[in-house]
């Protein structure tokens, strides 16, 4: 009897055991599982915020360059348009002659949401005032916004770009972010600034409207807060490649710090226009589709 009753007590030991070890294992690996995926997501919204500030910087080129054709022409700003924008965005140049600068240029896509060439929506105002012609050597152009949205996602911010010359024979620009700011539908926002240089890798040759083989060479750090509030760091470790003909980033690396997680590192590729980045963290590689 008392075997048994010793036995019966062995194993009840050894299934509490057993059951304390499951849940302990269940909750090391949820733990992981959450780290990761909070890391992914800081990540994946680093570089959302990322896109969408580097729209505006986008639809800010296509107008300067528009705006400097037109400057040359009788047409006006009333001429061709970037095919991006499709039937939504008029472009005004003030001063509108070829002698008087500073002049502010003007992206309007209208009050309401308009659907652009790219698929998405977009309403509200681009303004870049130059200081000068911009192939000038020290050219100032400072972007801001007006109740701009892209898919409803509402950007603010300062963009200033200067004109640093011919650096090893390539057009180089120095190039900030200040009080970068992403909302969304829902009211959460990310923020980032930014410190890069753009350089004119291909293209610079081929004047408006034969602009896209322009490709720019993209360097620097940022830093900013994801949507859920963690703070983060980027440092640019393989120049990112940005193909005027594409809306995307196609190739280069760079790490994101977030605090005393591990270090994530996101690859764009290896020049493919897509929405595909891989991050990788501890070793794993996960692939990511960006909005």
């Amino acid at each position: 009897m008392r075997t048994n009753i010793f036995k019966a007590g062995l194993l009840m030991i050894a299934m509490a055991a057993l059951v304390l070890g499951t849940s302990s294992c269940s909750k090391e690996e949820d733990s992981v599982s959450d780290t990761s995926l909070t890391d992914l997501t800081v990540t994946k919204d680093q570089v959302e915020v990322e896109y969408l500030l580097d729209d505006v910087m986008r639809q800010s080129e296509e107008a300067v360059d528009l705006a400097t054709d037109s400057l040359g022409g009788p047409g006006g700003p009333g001429g061709p348009k970037p095919p991006l924008w499709g039937p939504c965005a008029t472009v005004t140049i003030v001063p509108f002659d070829t002698i008087t600068w500073p002049k502010t240029i003007t992206v309007d896509f209208g009050p309401v949401n308009c659907l652009c060439n790219d698929g998405k929506y977009r309403r509200g105002q681009i303004i870049s005032v130059v200081t000068a012609p911009p192939q000038d050597s020290l050219s100032t152009r400072t972007v801001t916004t007006q109740n701009y949205f892209v898919n409803d996602h509402k950007i603010e911010g300062v963009k200033t770009f200067i004109n640093m010359g011919h650096v090893n024979g390539m057009q180089t620009f120095s190039m900030s972010i200040s009080n970068g700011k992403v909302t969304r539908p829902n009211g959460t926002f990310s923020t980032l600034n930014a410190q890069r240089t753009r350089v004119f890798a291909q293209g610079e040759s081929t004047p408006w409207p034969a602009i896209y083989d322009d490709v720019w060479m993209v360097s620097g750090t940022e830093s900013g807060t994801a949507f859920n509030g963690a703070s983060f760091s980027v440092n640019i470790t393989t120049p990112l490649e940005i193909p005027r003909a594409c809306s995307w980033i196609v190739s280069g690396v760079k790490e994101v710090q977030r605090g005393t997680h591990p270090l994530r590192v996101v690859d764009y590729g290896t020049g493919n226009c897509d929405n595909i980045i891989t991050v990788t963290v501890n070793g794993n590689s996960h692939t990511v589709y960006l909005p």
